[in-house]
């Protein structure tokens, strides 16, 4: 991929943003928001469009129109071109942050893993067609609640279920809850 499809890949990324015709109609450009009366953020010639259709990175927000957004493989591969770590592949996938952890010896450690909170992260930032919160506030905390209270679920029932104990209701059991018979 050239370095200007590789501009207007990561320019599309940002909200709003779409790939069309420019004034002139001889190449294609990256317009911020939508808004095609400004000077376009990337300049992209007719082929680099094509290639970037064939490879599933845009898609057709209106044909007539020739305007094009990124696809949800092309939010995928920006995600993944922007983490350059050996976490590249899952990055594209979820949202990565980094965790400070305690290893054996009492080490404090910062770790990538997959944020938890990304999901709630997304709904506050959801907007209407005025630009007003989709949610209130009240029904972010009642989300927030809810999430608690399910990773608490999923932990308790870890903790229940171990299954290799001999039972404690049976004065002769051996291993694994086994009766011995002589």
């Amino acid at each position: 991929m050239s370095a200007a499809m590789e501009r207007a890949v990561a320019r599309l990324a940002s909200e709003g943003a779409v790939l069309a015709p420019t004034r002139d109609g001889r190449v294609f450009g990256v317009f911020a928001r939508g808004d095609r009366r400004r000077r376009p953020l990337v300049k992209v010639h007719m082929r680099d469009v094509q290639a970037l259709r064939a490879e599933g990175v845009i898609t057709a927000l209106d044909s007539a129109a020739q305007t094009y957004a990124l696809s949800a493989a092309g939010r995928r591969r920006v995600r993944r071109d922007r983490d350059a770590s050996p976490h590249a592949y899952l990055a594209q996938h979820a949202a990565l942050a980094d965790v400070e952890t305690i290893d054996p010896d009492g080490c404090v450690r910062v770790v990538r893993a997959v944020d938890d909170e990304a999901p709630l992260k997304r709904l506050t930032h959801l907007r209407d067609a005025r630009g007003a919160p989709w949610f209130s506030a009240a029904e972010l905390a009642a989300a927030a609640r809810v999430r608690a209270d399910w990773e608490a679920a999923q932990i308790g029932a870890l903790r229940g279920s171990d299954w290799s104990a001999p039972r404690a209701d049976l004065p002769h059991a051996g291993r694994r809850g086994r009766l011995k018979l002589g």
